[in-house]
């Protein structure tokens, strides 16, 4: 059976090339571009993990002017996975794997050092993304926790 990923960004470009290396080694992944999506897809489907960009709006355009900065939208995403608001893979009872997207920047630093601190993510991949070390990085990681 295939494992599910779900990729979380704003930037098509960025996930485009890490959806291609993940389906090369049989993971089926679904994107949301914004936080509400990404929602909504948690909700519904249980998936075997999840690669967040930090930097995400709340909703699609038109997104009003918001506080906390765009910065803590993904750490509050990861934060409501962590505590459990969203299915588990495949109702095993653990945790759903995490892979942290960050940008190079001060306000992304610090939501990076929040995450790290608070949520313990699997692995953090900085942009511009490799999209195989993403790929081979979640591959092992998953069949490790599968095992």
């Amino acid at each position: 059976m295939s494992k599910h990923i779900l990729i979380v960004d704003d930037e098509a470009l960025s996930v485009a090339g890490p959806k291609l290396e993940l389906a090369k080694r049989g993971f089926v992944a679904d994107i949301a571009s914004t936080v509400d999506d990404a929602r909504k897809l948690l909700a519904t489907v249980a998936y075997d993990a999840v690669l967040l960009d930090l930097m995400l709006p709340l909703a699609a355009l038109g997104e009003p002017k918001t506080d906390p900065p765009r910065a803590k939208h993904g750490a509050d995403l990861f934060r409501s996975i962590r505590e459990g608001e969203f299915a588990e893979p495949a109702g095993t009872g653990v945790e759903v794997p995490v892979f942290v997207i960050s940008a190079l920047g001060a306000e992304a630093q610090d939501a990076l050092d929040e995450c790290r601190r608070d949520f313990s993510p699997m692995d953090v991949f900085l942009k511009p993304l490799r999209s195989i070390l993403i790929a081979e990085t979640m591959r092992l990681a998953l069949e490790e926790c599968h095992a």
